[in-house]
């Protein structure tokens, strides 16, 4: 096995760890579980960005993570940047670009915008983190769909349904970190007493 793929075999290890290390500091000690609401109709990204509205930050985030070229990485990370907290930035440059961008460059995977559709499914948590000085957070639910003629590596299907961790950072929300259905409930199974 060749040094490339002990790192990323040792990447692929460690990211579930950071997700639930970065995930923890960041819902902190209180947690909410939102009542089921319907699907916000945002559709795509909006024409402009409201930082202040959590819906079209996530939906801005999850089109441009979708919407990626194997041969242009920095633009890509540059296109998250403004949308990602320090942490949630950091995240994306260090660990998930560096295991996400062999498989990119392999498939020779090429997503324009229009080609990406993005709908946020609402509210799934809430809360603020103590550790982070009572910083708002939401766990949001969105749906990826990708049009047919592309194809997303490890991506079965066309579509694809995940939630996005997002943290007030300088008066807006920005992404913090993707999060399973698995993880949200270890967050909600385990929420410490509110001081």
């Amino acid at each position: 096995m060749s040094f490339a793929q002990r790192r990323n075999q040792r990447i692929k290890l460690v990211i579930p760890l950071l997700i639930v290390i970065i995930g923890a500091a960041v819902v902190g000690s209180q947690i909410t579980t939102a009542q089921p609401t319907t699907a916000q109709p945002i559709v795509g990204a909006p024409s402009t960005l409201n930082l202040a509205d959590p819906a079209q930050v996530t939906v801005r985030f999850m089109q441009a993570y979708y919407t990626a070229d194997y041969r242009q990485r920095d633009q890509w990370l540059a296109a998250l940047k403004p949308l990602a907290s320090t942490d949630g930035y950091t995240l994306l440059e260090n660990m998930i670009a560096p295991a996400l961008w062999p498989n990119l460059e392999k498939t020779q995977t090429v997503v324009a915008a229009d080609q990406v559709k993005v709908e946020d499914r609402g509210l799934k948590a809430e809360g603020l983190s103590k550790l982070t000085g009572n910083t708002a957070w939401q766990i949001r639910g969105v749906m990826v769909t990708l049009a047919r003629a592309v194809k997303w590596p490890d991506m079965p299907a066309n579509t694809h349904a995940t939630n996005v961790l997002l943290s007030q950072e300088n008066g807006g929300w920005k992404f913090v970190m993707l999060m399973s259905d698995d993880q949200i409930k270890l967050f909600q199974a385990h929420p410490k007493e509110a001081k």
